[in-house]
C-alpha cells in the first residue's frame, strides 16, 4: 500500500467516525444544524456519500418498523422541502442521496422533530481540521483559542461561533487552550463525553481504537459529562478523570502531567499499558504499516518512556527487552510485523 493510500483510508475512516457519532447521539438544535452544514458542503464529498450509503444500509438492515419509520420521515421532509419525491431506495441524486441518509439519522436517535431544516443562509461554515500520522498540528479557533492536535486526529468547527455555546468536536487527542468567555461555555463533545469550559487548558484522549476516553485538566476548571451525558464531575488542576466505553464507569485521579503533554514535545508516554495499546499508540507516532493479532499478546501492562527522536528500532528493541523476549518485531522497509512468543529461547534481533 502506497503511503498516499494510507492517508486516503484514513481519511475515509475519520469520515465514517464523524457520521456514525453524529448518527448514534444526541445533539442540541445547533450542533444538529451544523453537523447538517457539514453534511451538505462538498468538501470530501465522495467519502461522505460513502459513509452516508453505508449509513442508510444499516438502517434498511434493521427491523421492518424502523424503516417504515424512516421512510415516512423521509416523505414528510422531501414534502416540506419541495424536493423530488422520490423514495430513498431509488434515488440517484447526490443531494436527495445525502437527505436520504439523514432522514436516516432521525430515526436512528429519536429527535423530537422529524423535519430537516434547509440550510440558512447565515449558517456558518464547518472547518475540519485533520493532523496526519506522524505530525502534530497548532491553530487558532475563531474565538481565539489555541488547539494543538495530535497525530491521526480530527477537529470539526465552525468558521464563527453563534448561539450561547462555542461548540467543537474531537476525534482523537488535543489540548484545548481556551480563549476566557464566560457567557459562552467552551464545550468539546466526542462519542457520548464532553467537557465544558469558561476559560482554561486541558487534554482529552479521545481515540476510537481506545477503550478509554481521558480529559486531564491542566490550568482552571472544567465540568466533563459521560456515559451519555448522565455522569457528570468538575475537575480541578492535575484531575484527570478516565471512562470505560465498555463498562460505562468512570474513576478519578490525579495525574503526571509531564506524563499528559509529553506528546506535545513529540515524546512518547506510555503508562500501564498492554502491548496491543501501546502499539496502537506507536502507529499514530511513527510512518509505518503496523502488523499484529491483538488477541495473541498477553495482559501484561507496562509503562515506558520515548524521546521525540527515538527511532522505531530502538522503541521496539527496548519494549522486547523489557518484556522479556516475549515482543518480538521484524522491521522490513516501513513495514513493522510484531509477535508474541510464549516461549522465548534468546533475545530478538
Amino acid at each position: 500500500m502506497k503511503p498516499q493510500d494510507t492517508n486516503h483510508n484514513n481519511i475515509n475512516d475519520h469520515v465514517q467516525r464523524v457520521i456514525s457519532m453524529y448518527a448514534h447521539s444526541d445533539h442540541t438544535p445547533a450542533v444538529e444544524a451544523d453537523i447538517q452544514s457539514w453534511l451538505a458542503d462538498d468538501t470530501l464529498r465522495d467519502q461522505k456519500d460513502q459513509a452516508l450509503d453505508a449509513l442508510w444500509g444499516e438502517v434498511m438492515a434493521a427491523p421492518q418498523a424502523s424503516r417504515s419509520r424512516t421512510s415516512q420521515a423521509w416523505k414528510r421532509f422531501v414534502t416540506a422541502n419541495r424536493l423530488n419525491p422520490a423514495t430513498p431506495q431509488v434515488t440517484l441524486s447526490r443531494r436527495l442521496r445525502i437527505w436520504q441518509a439523514a432522514a436516516a439519522i432521525l430515526t436512528l436517535i429519536t429527535l423530537g422533530s422529524i423535519f430537516l431544516m434547509t440550510r440558512p443562509v447565515d449558517t456558518p461554515d464547518i472547518i475540519q481540521q485533520h493532523t496526519a500520522v506522524a505530525t502534530v498540528n497548532t491553530f487558532l479557533l475563531p474565538d481565539g483559542t489555541e488547539v494543538l492536535l495530535n497525530s491521526g486526529s480530527t477537529l470539526i468547527y465552525p468558521d464563527r461561533f453563534t448561539g450561547d455555546q462555542r461548540c467543537v468536536y474531537l476525534i482523537g487527542q488535543g489540548n484545548f487552550k481556551v480563549h476566557p468567555d464566560k457567557d459562552h461555555p467552551f464545550i468539546v463533545k466526542t462519542d457520548n463525553f464532553q467537557v465544558t469550559a469558561l476559560g482554561t487548558e486541558f487534554d482529552i484522549n479521545a481515540y476510537p481504537d481506545l477503550d478509554e476516553i481521558t480529559a486531564t485538566l491542566l490550568e482552571g476548571s472544567v465540568k466533563v459529562e459521560y456515559s451519555n451525558l448522565t455522569g457528570k464531575a468538575v475537575l480541578y488542576p492535575g484531575q484527570q478523570l478516565v471512562f470505560n466505553k465498555r463498562t460505562q464507569q468512570a474513576t478519578l485521579n490525579h495525574s503526571a502531567l509531564d506524563d499528559v503533554t509529553a506528546w506535545q514535545h513529540g515524546d512518547l508516554a506510555l503508562s500501564n499499558l498492554t502491548v496491543p495499546e501501546i502499539l496502537r499508540t506507536i502507529e499514530r507516532k511513527y510512518n509505518y504499516r503496523f502488523a499484529y493479532s491483538p488477541a495473541a499478546f498477553a495482559d501484561d501492562r507496562y509503562t515506558f518512556r520515548f524521546s521525540s527522536s527515538a527511532p522505531l528500532q530502538e522503541v521496539m528493541s527496548i519494549i522486547s527487552d523489557v518484556s522479556g523476549g516475549h515482543v518480538r518485531y521484524q522491521i522490513n522497509g516501513r513495514d513493522c510485523q510484531v509477535t508474541y512468543d510464549q516461549h522465548p529461547k534468546a533475545k530478538h534481533n
